[in-house]
């Protein structure tokens, strides 16, 4: 599941305990766009407690198709606070340092590395290079988004998935972004 809207804190907290889903996708630069400091520690505290689905915490800048437009570390150290009350996971960015990796498992997160292409989908080549280069990263797991264009475009990703648990023992989730790739998702 993956919320990103409108809320308030109470109903964000009940949301967090709904059996429906597996885990929650947080988009951090969302909420932080549209509440005050005070709100966004009502949602931190909403992340405390037991029974709630896992959390995935990311806040992806504009850079890499993200909404938060701030500073770099006022981006870190929110998911810094989304770790200290509890998000399981903190999603972040191929381009991020090991120290940043670091950083964060050390705060008690695991970490997924991501990468997306707005752009389109690269020949399978490029697309096991950048595989290869996340998985040299040292991240708990991976994904891998592109822009589909075919059918092809979709299965090229899609194919990623078992050679990321083989050839290098990393669980990976990809897909495509798009209408071509709706059916991928």
């Amino acid at each position: 599941c993956g919320w990103s809207g409108e809320v308030s804190p109470k109903p964000f907290s009940e949301w967090l305990r709904q059996s429906e889903g597996g885990l929650l996708e947080w988009r951090i630069g969302k909420f932080g766009c549209n509440h005050s400091p005070g709100e966004m520690e009502q949602f931190w505290e909403g992340l405390k407690g037991e029974g709630r689905l896992p959390v995935i915490a990311h806040n992806r800048p504009v850079r890499q198709m993200g909404d938060f437009r701030g500073a770099e570390d006022l981006r870190l150290g929110m998911l810094e606070d989304a770790v200290r009350c509890g998000a399981d996971w903190v999603d972040l960015e191929d381009d991020t340092s090991a120290e940043n990796i670091a950083r964060f498992r050390k705060a008690g997160a695991r970490v997924l590395l991501s990468w997306h292409d707005p752009a389109g989908t690269p020949p399978a080549k490029i697309l096991l290079e950048k595989l290869e280069g996340m998985w040299k990263m040292g991240g708990d797991a991976l994904k891998i988004a592109t822009l589909a264009r075919s059918a092809g475009d979709n299965l090229r990703v899609l194919e990623l998935i078992p050679l990321a648990r083989k050839e290098f023992g990393i669980d990976l989730v990809a897909f495509c972004m798009g209408a071509a790739g709706k059916w991928s998702r």
